[in-house]
C-alpha cells in the first residue's frame, strides 16, 4: 500500500516528540523510511498533541507501528481479531 508522502510527515513530526526510549522499539531502518518518504518541504507543527487530527493515511501507519513495535502480545491479538472482523464484513458487501 503506497501513503501519501504527508502521512509519512506526520508520522515523522510525532516519532520528533517521542522519548527516546520508545523511538528505540523501533527499528533503525523503519524511522529511516519514514524520514525518506515524508515530504521534507510540508512542515508539520504539532503544538497540542491531543487535539491534533491526523489524517486517515497517517493513523493507519500509526497504527502498523502501534501493533508491530508497541503493543502487547494481548493487544495484537485483539488487533488482529479485530482486523478479521472488520475484513469480513467488507466482503459481505
Amino acid at each position: 500500500m503506497k501513503l501519501p508522502r504527508k502521512a509519512y510527515s506526520e508520522v515523522y513530526a510525532l516519532l520528533q516528540l517521542m522519548s527516546l526510549d520508545l523511538k528505540n522499539k523501533i527499528p533503525n531502518n523503519v524511522l529511516k523510511s519514514i524520514d525518506n518518504k515524508r515530504d521534507k518541504r510540508y512542515e508539520i507543527k504539532i503544538d497540542d498533541l491531543a487535539n491534533y487530527e491526523f489524517s486517515e493515511d497517517a493513523n493507519f501507519l500509526l497504527g502498523v507501528l502501534y501493533k508491530n513495535y508497541f503493543a502487547s502480545d494481548e493487544e495484537k491479538k485483539i488487533i488482529d481479531a479485530k482486523i478479521r472482523i472488520m475484513k469480513k464484513r467488507n466482503m459481505n458487501y
